[in-house]
């Protein structure tokens, strides 16, 4: 899921693979969703393994309700699982919840990682200054950023001295489930913007008298 894909909703992503599957966690806490041919307890299990930090996180965020697992694949992109978190039934028994975030499914890590939306040659230029000399952190920007199904800008903060802040743009999902089995049947998106971190600006990057790199990043 791309966030350039503004108009594609949730419940077409999670809904590909029709049905319900739903089996005892580890410790006997049910999982909702479906994961399709593999148990959802059997992906989370590696999950675990694979991105402990993030599936700790996730199961904190949900611990008084239920979590969970979708997976997904968009045309061409390897597959990812959608992490939500599951209000109780309600006496119709629809349910509510909200997406937590997305992980690389087991064994396609590689692929995994927000694009940079930095068309303008200004842009690109402070990009290749900032990736020469925070190679390590920009490629962990990305893997978070992706975590959210987002897309990363650069800004110039207006602060003196200047820096160049990065910034991870995406949707924050609420989420109806009509009929209980933990799979989304419609969603509501909420725009997003969050610094992931910043850096000195760049002497040698260009100056032409705005304080933000407006190519980089639409509002």
């Amino acid at each position: 899921m791309k966030l350039k894909d503004y108009g594609v909703l949730l419940v077409a992503i999670v809904t590909t693979y029709s049905g319900i599957f739903s089996r005892p966690a580890m410790g006997g806490t049910a999982i909702l969703g479906n994961c399709g041919e593999q148990p959802c307890r059997e992906i989370l299990a590696e999950l675990r393994v694979r991105s402990p930090e993030k599936v700790r996180q996730y199961e904190t965020e949900c611990q008084k309700n239920s979590l969970g697992l979708s997976v997904f694949a968009n045309e061409g992109e390897s597959k990812k699982v959608l992490f939500a978190c599951w209000e109780n039934k309600e006496a119709d028994g629809s349910r509510s919840g909200y997406s937590l975030g997305i992980l690389p499914f087991p064994g396609e890590e590689g692929t995994f990682g927000s694009e940079w939306k930095c068309s303008n040659p200004e842009c690109q230029q402070v990009l290749a200054q900032l990736q020469k000399r925070y190679a390590v952190q920009l490629k962990q920007y990305q893997w978070e950023c992706a975590t959210h199904s987002g897309d990363l800008y650069l800004n110039i903060s207006q602060q003196s001295p200047k820096k160049v802040e990065i910034e991870c743009g995406f949707f924050a999902y609420n989420l109806w489930d009509t009929d209980g089995d933990g799979v989304a049947d419609s969603d509501r998106g909420t725009t997003v913007g969050m610094t992931l971190g910043s850096f000195p600006y760049a002497e040698q990057a260009p100056e032409n008298g705005n304080e933000r790199l407006k190519p980089c990043r639409n509002r």
